[in-house]
């Protein structure tokens, strides 16, 4: 979305994104997980789309893992069921969470 301002050239903060401000213009633009490209010569604004990193990933699996009720998916057969072909990542994933042992050394 593009807002324009002619009168107004002190940067404004907008809740959700991020104000820029030239002598002329203003452009909202929006906060998103992509990089914002503009193109200096162009009206066209892209998004240039980068993969989460791993510590990213674990911790949105962590907000959806406390949000899943394990009780009512015990019960649900539909609900099981869409966990099956999960099943394998499932373990692997629980072994991973699991500490690492420290094997004694002996002298």
């Amino acid at each position: 979305m593009t807002t324009i301002k002619t009168n107004h050239p002190k940067p404004q903060q907008t809740r959700g994104s991020n104000l820029l401000i030239n002598q002329v213009e203003a452009f909202e633009i929006p906060v998103n997980y992509g990089q914002l490209v503009i193109h200096p010569n162009s009206t066209d604004i892209e998004y240039e789309e980068f993969k989460p990193s791993q510590e990213e990933l674990i911790q949105k699996l962590n907000i959806i893992i406390n949000q899943i009720d394990i009780e009512k998916v015990f019960v649900d057969d539909a609900l099981r069921s869409k966990l099956e072909p999960l099943q394998h990542e499932l373990e692997t994933l629980s072994d991973l969470a699991k500490p690492i042992k420290s094997k004694p050394k002996y002298l």
